[in-house]
């Protein structure tokens, strides 16, 4: 074969990975714009209706979840998601986000986890988990410690970055910037991972209360808990699992999108785990009803 025809076959396949690197880039920004958009119509939801009523731990998780996804759409929303190099500020800041962003994640999800064993223990009779003064500091608790570990990641990677400039980089695949260097990202996985490790296991402890007062559960469904909460827990280990899987996208090289693909669907995941609940579904068919029934004098008004 010719130095030409060598020449064009490599052309070629370097357009067919281009071309499927912009597809998979597709996807990995369209997962995240789902699951962002999906976790602010739940908070909505729960905000605008009377009928849905969720904890201040339910609440922030969804709202962390919506600062993961804008983590990694900050070049995506800046127009300089592929092209040329972005600037070295927005750069440094997506980097120093993306790094903060899976531990913020997945310690609201641990607090979600210790919110649900209180709520398991209250509902099968334990008077000391139902203390007013108790329940208000453990929610306090429970919502500032993940924005605490956050800023502690926020800073190591800025300071980090800021210690390495040239080091900041777009990844090969235009997912999102990092710092070449790896420390960051090996620290942020490491952290990522034990604190899905503890959730697992919190979790684990909670479906073997589940098992040991199953007929005590049962009778006390009115309390909060029902037999929804257990699915609710098999779904959850299910969801812990996965991050905890993700953690290892950390481990390795960026610049391959698939692996990526799977962390951009986790904040999918959440709301379809976490927002297919009835009272939710009720909320959006009376929203739903109640625009229907406007007068139809109202709706010349909005026309006119």
């Amino acid at each position: 074969m010719s130095n030409f025809d060598l020449s064009a076959l490599e052309l070629r396949q370097g357009s067919d990975d281009s071309a499927e690197g912009h597809r998979l880039l597709g996807v990995f920004l369209g997962l995240l714009i789902a699951g962002g958009v999906g976790n602010i119509v739940l908070l909505a939801t729960a905000f605008l209706s009377s009928k849905v009523k969720r904890n201040v731990t339910w609440i922030n998780f969804c709202i962390v979840w919506v600062i993961f996804c804008a983590s990694y759409l900050i070049l995506s929303f800046a127009g300089q998601q592929t092209g040329p190099p972005p600037s070295h500020g927005l750069c440094l800041l997506q980097a120093v986000m993306v790094y903060g962003a899976p531990p913020l994640a997945t310690t609201a999800t641990l607090a979600l986890a210790t919110q649900l064993w209180f709520t398991l223990h209250q509902s099968i009779g334990d008077s000391s988990t139902t203390q007013p003064h108790h329940v208000h500091r453990r929610n306090l608790v429970l919502v500032i410690v993940p924005y605490i570990i956050y800023v502690v990641f926020l800073v190591e990677s800025l300071v980090i970055g800021l210690s390495v400039p040239d080091r900041v980089v777009r990844a090969d695949s235009d997912v999102y910037c990092v710092v070449i260097s790896g420390l960051p990202g090996k620290i942020s996985a490491f952290y990522v991972l034990m604190a899905m490790l503890a959730t697992v296991i919190l979790e684990a402890f909670i479906c073997r209360v589940i098992a040991r007062n199953w007929f005590k559960f049962r009778g006390v469904q009115k309390k909060g808990a029902s037999l929804g909460v257990v699915v609710r827990v098999v779904a959850f280990t299910t969801f812990g699992v996965g991050v905890v899987a993700t953690s290892l996208v950390f481990l390795t090289h960026v610049s391959n999108v698939i692996p990526n693909i799977f962390l951009a669907a986790m904040p999918l995941a959440a709301t379809l785990i976490f927002g297919t609940q009835m009272d939710i579904f009720q909320a959006w068919w009376i929203f739903r009803r109640t625009r229907n029934s406007s007068p139809p004098s109202d709706k010349l008004q909005m026309n006119a």
